[in-house]
C-alpha cells in the first residue's frame, strides 16, 4: 500500500509539473503531500509566499485545477490592492459553486 501511495504522489507532482515546471508549489514539497485536494488546512495555505503562488495553490487544493489568467489577473489585483485579504480569497473559492458541484457532482 505503501508503494501505491508513493507512487500516486509521483503521478502528481509529475502532473503538476506538466503546467509549469520553475514553480515549485508548496504541496509539492515532502511536508504538503500528506493533505488531500478538498481538505487542505486554511492555515498552511495562508503561509505560502508570493501572491501568485498562494493563488495558484489555493486553485489546486480547493477547485482541483489550475488558475485560468484571467482568475489569475483578478485575484492578483484583489490581493495586492488590498480590496481582498488572503482569507477573504479561500473563503470566496471555498464557498464557490464550481468547489460545490466538484464536492457532490450536483449543479444547481
Amino acid at each position: 500500500m505503501n508503494n501505491i501511495y508513493k507512487n500516486l504522489c509521483q503521478v502528481t507532482i509529475n502532473n503538476l509539473r506538466h503546467y509549469d515546471p520553475e514553480i515549485k508549489i508548496h504541496f509539492e514539497r515532502p511536508e504538503g503531500l500528506c493533505y488531500s485536494i478538498f481538505d487542505y488546512p486554511v492555515k498552511v495555505l495562508l503561509e505560502i509566499e508570493g501572491t501568485e503562488g498562494f493563488i495558484r495553490e489555493c486553485f489546486y487544493k480547493i477547485l482541483d485545477r489550475v488558475v485560468d489568467e484571467k482568475n489569475l489577473n483578478k485575484y492578483l489585483n484583489e490581493i495586492s490592492s488590498e480590496r481582498m485579504t488572503r482569507e477573504g480569497f479561500i473563503k470566496e473559492i471555498y464557498q464557490s459553486n464550481e468547489r460545490a458541484i466538484k464536492m457532490t457532482g450536483l449543479s444547481e
